[in-house]
């Protein structure tokens, strides 16, 4: 499974995503892209994209959502509050995923 970090996601959760190959946008040189062409440009190199902005399901159209995006929706963006969901992240990561928003918190 090839994932893509978003910007906004704590750098330490690819270092512990260890079933998959993951990249980050910055390691992409895809920072300050906006959200629907960073989409469309992750589609074509990746299989699902992991973000922790809560508002990208309202500014997407899900019909037309080109991969799967997993929301990293806990209180806050910092590892205290992501470490704990990791085995959630990798359960999800691990069944089939359909082109639509999965919020994991």
């Amino acid at each position: 499974m090839r994932i893509l970090l978003d910007e906004c996601v704590h750098g330490e959760l690819k270092k512990n995503l260890t079933s998959s190959s993951v990249k980050t946008v910055p390691e992409m040189k895809w920072r300050g892209i906006k959200n629907g062409d960073l989409l469309l440009l992750a589609s074509e190199n990746f299989d699902v994209f992991i973000t922790s902005d809560k508002n990208i399901e309202y500014q997407q159209y899900n019909k037309t959502l080109p991969l799967p995006v997993i929301i990293i929706a806990t209180k806050g963006n910092m590892w205290q509050d992501i470490e704990p969901i990791i085995p959630k992240i990798e359960l999800l990561l691990e069944s089939a995923l359909n082109n639509e928003f999965y919020r994991v918190k």
